[in-house]
């Protein structure tokens, strides 16, 4: 192993290039051309952002090095210092390895970061996962709109814990919610610190009927591969995709009455998904809420509605946030209420600010938020 600064250059040539994302930027038109590279350590670290010198000494460890290509007293510090902050390897079989880098193909070169990270902290743990909405949607040509606010991944109720610890490591920390723990929630968010991109982190979407774990075997079936930043990601294929997508606009909202825009836009991005969006449907109990849709999609399709109410609708179609918050209440053991019913009322002081912020308040004073969250939700 090479541990010391005083390295030979025949050492540092077997050198090899690692990340866990990177992408060109150089004649993308993102970030301007100051910056030829972004990169992502394998140790816990915001993107860097590589140029001159720095881009030039990491691009050339993508391939071995040719006896001609001598690396000078400056290169060596800097690539001494890449290798300390997880950028450089001198086992060229690590996993890691990158051999290419190509251009971001999403609007945000961060956002395609950190599908990669991910995709990677993931895998570093064994955890099966896939990932929801966001850009694969436009890809799919199954809604215009290619820039998602945050990133979606769907993992098993036993990873989220496991997932969402690692990925504090990396600079996200758990958004305040009375009822993160509980079966209320379907997804939990990840607040991005300096990142600026929310990560949630689902274990089922509402609406389906089937056992949760049967639901994400069934969709994990139709999971395929697609590259983010030099990073293979499970995706899901274009049937599925869709589906879990018109769930998603389908979802109740408290106090709000689905409208026919609503309706037109599901069926035809189940129409456009095309029959076999059916089958998929009745795996996983997705039919009931989609009915309507699905026969306007596909008028000759057989149709069972018999997977009954999703268990998570009633207090959804609740007119006020009081009524709707009562329901759910009802559906937790009686050991989780109270600890949930204390939040509800009296929330964390970042809980309330950011209740008040979303809200459009402006008080910085937590004890007025609380005060004046408890009238909204009447």
């Amino acid at each position: 192993m090479l541990t010391t600064t005083n390295q030979n250059s025949e050492g540092i040539m077997s050198w090899v290039a690692i990340s866990n994302g990177a992408l060109a930027l150089e004649d993308s038109g993102i970030m301007g051309s100051e910056y030829s590279l972004l990169v992502l350590p394998t140790k816990p670290s915001p993107p860097l952002a590589l140029n001159d010198l720095g881009a030039k000494s990491w691009l050339q460890l993508l391939e071995p090095r040719t006896p001609d290509q001598r690396v000078g007293d400056e290169e060596r510090v800097l690539l001494e210092e890449m290798r300390e902050v997880g950028l450089v390897s001198d086992n060229s079989d690590n996993s890691a390895r990158v051999k290419e880098v190509a251009k971001p193909w999403l609007a945000s070169p961060i956002h395609e970061l950190v599908y990669a990270l991910i995709a990677r902290v993931a895998e570093e743990r064994a955890i099966p996962y896939f990932f929801i909405k966001g850009p694969m949607l436009s890809e799919y040509g199954l809604r215009v709109k290619s820039h998602s606010a945050d990133v979606d991944v769907w993992v098993e109720q036993s990873a989220v814990e496991e997932l969402r610890s690692a990925l504090e490591a990396w600079g996200w920390s758990l958004q305040p919610n009375a009822w993160n723990g509980t079966d209320v929630n379907h997804s939990v968010t990840l607040e991005p610190g300096l990142w600026g991109c929310e990560i949630d982190i689902h274990r089922r979407m509402p609406g389906m009927t089937e056992v949760d774990s049967l639901v994400f075997s069934s969709l994990y079936a139709h999971t395929r591969k697609r590259v983010f930043a030099g990073v293979e990601c499970n995706v899901l294929d274009r049937k599925s995709a869709a589906l879990v997508y018109c769930m998603h606009l389908v979802r109740p909202e408290i106090g709000r009455v689905a409208n026919e825009t609503t309706g037109n836009i599901v069926a035809n991005a189940l129409s456009a998904a095309g029959l076999g969006v059916v089958d998929i449907a009745k795996e996983v109990g997705a039919v009931t809420v989609l009915r309507d849709s699905l026969e306007t999609a596909f008028p000759l399709a057989t149709l069972d509605v018999s997977d009954g109410t999703p268990r998570d609708w009633a207090w959804r179609t609740k007119r006020t946030k009081l009524t709707a918050y009562c329901a759910a209440l009802r559906t937790l053991p009686f050991r989780q209420r109270g600890g949930v019913i204390l939040q509800l009322i009296w929330p964390s002081k970042e809980a309330a600010l950011r209740s008040e912020k979303l809200s459009g308040g402006r008080t910085h004073n937590s004890t007025l938020a609380r005060i004046k969250r408890l009238f909204r939700a009447t």
